[in-house]
């Protein structure tokens, strides 16, 4: 029997290990509370799609990782992720932002590119290469948000910003002439068109590379997580790029989105 021991507590080691090893590891994605469509959509604090929250969702499918989606607002994201309230965690940021660059790792691997548009119900401008061209403008902004370029030139006195409450506010400003233009993510304007329904024969897109030039929108990982998560990431980015999967949770989003997508109210 004595001789037996040494056997069974290496096959107990064994089984040990195995158990811990084909464990999931949890992986928290940070979802913003409705601010962020169409990045990710959320309706009573359960996260609800998105094309982030897809992309992360395909990433990690069929994988040793469990994600779990957190939905909470902005401020209270940063917070937790701040002191550490939250460890393994994903969501998305832009370089031009770097909203989590002090808690968080890029991964090397744009998802995609947004261009900002100037919609608008006027003939003019036709198109917009400085600020000159927007002179004497009233444009309308989302409220909360930032956009330093605009900003730039409200100080110079050549537009004038008027933030809005939401998508709706705007679409109806701009149909109706009560403003030169609304000012936002062209796939964001898409998105809420589509969702609402909305089909206005007058709204021109003018492209606005030339004032807020367009740029990539990355994932980002928590720094404490192990390198391991950050290149299985990475990796399963470049072949989700590569079979197209990318490019159509993309276009799901921004030119066939139907409100039932999201499911009942």
């Amino acid at each position: 029997m004595s001789g037996l021991l040494p056997q069974m507590r290496s096959v107990f080691l064994f089984l040990t290990c195995c158990i811990v090893n084909c464990q999931a590891q949890q992986i928290d994605y940070l979802v913003v509370e409705n601010l962020a469509q169409p990045f990710q959509i959320n309706d009573r604090h359960i996260s609800n799609g998105g094309i982030i929250s897809d992309i992360v969702d395909l990433i990690f499918a069929d994988s040793h990782y469990d994600v779990v989606h957190k939905v909470f607002p902005v401020k209270r994201i940063t917070r937790m992720v701040e002191t550490k309230k939250v460890k393994n965690w994903i969501t998305y940021d832009a370089k031009v932002w770097n909203a989590m660059s002090e808690w968080g790792n890029f991964v090397e691997e744009p998802l995609f590119s947004v261009n900002h548009t100037y919609l608008t119900c006027y003939h003019q401008p036709e198109q917009i290469n400085n600020g000159k061209d927007l002179k004497g403008m009233d444009i309308n902004i989302l409220e909360g948000f930032d956009y330093p370029e605009l900003n730039a030139l409200k100080q110079k006195e050549l537009i004038k910003l008027f933030p809005v409450r939401s998508y709706l506010r705007a679409f109806n400003l701009v149909e109706l002439k009560r403003i030169s233009a609304f000012v936002e993510m062209e796939f964001r304007i898409r998105f809420h068109l589509l969702r609402n329904q909305i089909n206005s024969g007058c709204f021109r897109f003018v492209d606005m590379s030339k004032i807020i030039p367009a740029y990539n929108i990355f994932l980002t990982i928590d720094k404490n997580s192990d390198k391991k998560l950050k290149n299985f990431v990475e990796s399963r980015l470049r072949e989700l790029k590569k079979a197209g999967e990318l490019e159509r949770i993309y276009n799901h989003y921004i030119y066939h989105f139907q409100p039932q997508d999201l499911g009942a109210d």
